[in-house]
């Protein structure tokens, strides 16, 4: 599965793009994918674009930035597989998520184009 999301800021910053889950996750030492493992199965991310974005794990919690509703649910067990990057123009985000089956199973990258023409 492609997930592609397009961004524009109205200015340069940091976006964090989340996948709340509770499986366990592995993150290669580069930062371009990581393995979520749950009751005997795994998904592999791999992050397509941007080239200066990277993954990574963290409890699901709030940022220190973020609103901290009352009545927030806890997330107890749950884990973010985060995409931290910097953006200073339109960039668009391209992870892909693949169940492995077996070892040898790598799903064809599908090719690039805008949302608009999906």
């Amino acid at each position: 599965m492609l997930v592609q999301d397009e961004i524009e800021l109205h200015q340069p910053g940091t976006l964090y793009w989340f996948v709340h889950t509770r499986a366990d996750v592995a993150v290669s030492p580069d930062g371009r994918s990581a393995e979520l493992r749950q009751a005997g199965e795994t998904l592999r991310v791999r992050l397509l674009q941007p080239g200066n974005a990277r993954l990574g794990v963290m409890n699901a919690e709030p940022l220190p930035e973020s609103p901290h509703p009352e009545r927030q649910a806890e997330n107890k067990d749950v884990r973010k597989l985060f995409v931290r990057m910097e953006v200073r123009r339109p960039v668009r985000l391209r992870v892909l998520m693949e169940p492995l089956w077996n070892e040898a199973f790598r799903a064809d990258v599908p090719e690039e184009a805008p949302l608009s023409e999906w």
